[in-house]
């Protein structure tokens, strides 16, 4: 049986294939980031309404997080 860990690569490595595909299978390249862009943001939408928000501890490391990548 696969682990959560194993799972989560296969299901990013099939949504990497997708975009790949999605993105060079048409020759109007705006139009593909367009749709997958609204894909994306509904997928996001349904999301942040159905899971619970973070602890207040895991404040901390957001802002790390942020500051670190604002630096690169």
């Amino acid at each position: 049986m696969l682990s959560y860990t194993s799972g989560g690569v296969l299901l990013a490595a099939l949504l990497h294939a997708s975009w790949n595909a999605m993105l060079h299978g048409n020759r109007d390249r705006f139009l593909s980031m367009t749709w997958m862009s609204i894909a994306i943001g509904v997928v996001s939408i349904f999301v942040v309404i159905n899971l619970p928000m973070p602890a207040r501890r895991v404040a901390v490391y957001r802002r790390v997080g942020a500051g670190a990548s604002s630096i690169t």
